[in-house]
């Protein structure tokens, strides 16, 4: 694969948890940039070696592009090269994109997240040629990343499905010079299998980041997969770190308990609330960390949401009475 050396030190280095951070925000909605520098620091500090800044859980949708500019500024300096920095490009129109992937390289991100165009593309070569164009414009990674909003699409759908071999697209798209991750968020096994076995492990034409924590990445990390979006960890990372430590060293049973122990009851009693990015942020205000208010359109959570989430959490050993 033609890939530039430092994306190719992006595919065997982005290992094990990536935080997708959240973006604090003040009562009055503007944004707590003290509170993403302390967030910054306590992943960093924990042993976080991957973050991703302003992306889906940051509520990039919610801020002005020169909002994210400086969200992704902030953790990027006060990153300090601790860790893999990822800046969430993703925009509307390919040169908005290339616009805002231009600014993440200038102020020294690692990689930039993209999601297809979430309004509107011409089938997969307008897909591919949104990527190529981003890849020609950039010297620093990409990470292709079909979130739940762009999975709608005809042309996305064709791309995820379990057909037992990886589809010839995906391997055009990861066979772009910049890329060098898929971020997977379809939830559909199969195709995480094989994608992972085609392009992940040992074959480092890209590396999978698969979504939806532990469990998910239990299965991809068989077939090769590398990293995985916490979902605990945006509160607990040891408790993802080790998962991953266990897994890792062959661990597998113990990894597996730290799954049905905690992270199980975690996800259902959060995902039941329809709202799960304010479930982050209500845990991470109840440790006493910034995780602030949501943005409308997105609500903080209710008292008796807080309650439910908060006993479940306990119940797990998670969070202290």
């Amino acid at each position: 694969m033609n890939k530039p050396e430092n994306v190719k030190k992006l595919i065997r280095g982005i290992e094990g948890p990536v935080v997708a951070m959240t973006t604090s925000f003040n009562k009055d909605m503007s944004i707590d940039f003290e509170g993403l520098k302390t967030l910054t620091d306590y992943y960093a500090d924990k042993g976080i070696k991957n973050v991703i800044a302003a992306g889906s859980t940051g509520e990039f949708f919610s801020l002005t592009d020169e909002e994210r500019k400086q969200v992704i500024k902030t953790v990027t300096e006060q990153s300090a090269g601790r860790m893999t920095v990822i800046g969430c490009a993703a925009h509307s129109g390919t040169q908005l994109t290339i616009d805002l992937a231009k600014y993440c390289q200038d102020i020294g991100c690692d990689a930039v997240m993209v999601t297809p165009p979430y309004y509107s593309f011409s089938d997969f070569e307008g897909l591919k040629k949104h990527y190529q164009m981003i890849s020609d414009a950039i010297d620093i990674g990409i990470v292709v990343y079909f979130s739940g909003s762009v999975l709608r699409f005809p042309a996305i759908q064709k791309l995820i499905g379990e057909n037992w071999s990886c589809p010839s697209e995906i391997l055009e798209l990861a066979s772009i010079p910049q890329v060098c991750c898929i971020k997977d968020a379809s939830g559909n096994y199969g195709w995480y299998r094989d994608i992972s076995m085609r392009l992940d492990g040992e074959n480092e034409i890209a590396n999978i980041i698969g979504s939806d924590g532990m469990g998910y990445h239990f299965w991809g990390h068989n077939y090769g997969s590398r990293s995985f979006i916490t979902g605990i960890g945006n509160m607990w990372p040891e408790v993802e770190l080790d998962f991953f430590d266990k897994l890792k060293s062959g661990k597998t049973g113990e990894a597996l308990q730290i799954i049905k122990d905690k992270e199980i009851s975690y996800l259902r009693a959060t995902k039941e609330t329809g709202k799960y990015w304010s479930c982050v942020k209500y845990l991470l205000n109840e440790m006493g960390l910034p995780g602030g208010y949501m943005r409308p359109p997105l609500l903080d959570l209710n008292d008796l949401e807080k309650k439910s989430v908060k006993e479940v959490v306990i119940s797990s050993g998670l969070l202290k009475k």
